[in-house]
């Protein structure tokens, strides 16, 4: 179970760095694929990634719950929701200074006043103050900007041609 021990490393260095009072943890292995989802009409979303990997992740997972839950973490299974969603609605429902980690950029969008995003595979963390000096666009664009330009890692195409440079020729808001 040396996956457990390195999933638990990691949490108690993260829980070191940043000193949480409480920790969510959301969970996509119960994801219920229902007809309403737009996820499940869609055959190509996330068909690039490795069946055999998202196994290896989960091999592990009710040891890691049963730990983190006895450490008084939350787990959270979002049902028909991904992971993502539920987290984006926790740092708007939550009026506390919240911290997501995560290296999926889906979650950038999360960024706000009370809220930064620390990916710890870069070791970089995304506030409202440098989120523009680190991407392309402002945060309120973001969202945006993801639709249009697209997202390989969930293998969603955008627009065909629409890099940053062709939206700032015609779309103004992108010319910062």
């Amino acid at each position: 179970a040396s996956t457990v021990h390195l999933f638990m490393n990691s949490l108690k260095k993260l829980h070191t760095e940043w000193s949480p009072t409480n920790v969510y943890i959301a969970w996509d292995s119960k994801l219920i694929r229902d007809d309403t989802s737009f996820r499940k009409g869609n055959e190509d979303y996330k068909s690039n990634r490795d069946p055999e990997h998202a196994e290896k992740v989960y091999e592990h997972e009710q040891t890691i719950r049963n730990v983190c839950k006895t450490l008084g973490v939350c787990n959270i299974h979002p049902g028909v929701l991904e992971a993502d969603d539920v987290m984006y609605y926790l740092t708007n429902r939550l009026t506390s200074d919240n911290v997501v980690i995560s290296s999926d950029h889906d979650l950038l969008q999360t960024v706000s006043v009370n809220t930064c995003v620390h990916n710890p595979m870069s070791k970089v963390t995304y506030s409202l103050e440098n989120f523009a000096t680190l991407l392309p666009v402002s945060v309120d664009l973001f969202i945006h900007y993801k639709a249009l330009i697209g997202d390989k890692s969930d293998n969603i195409g955008g627009i065909r041609g629409a890099g940053l440079k062709t939206l700032k020729k015609f779309c103004p808001q992108f010319s910062g």
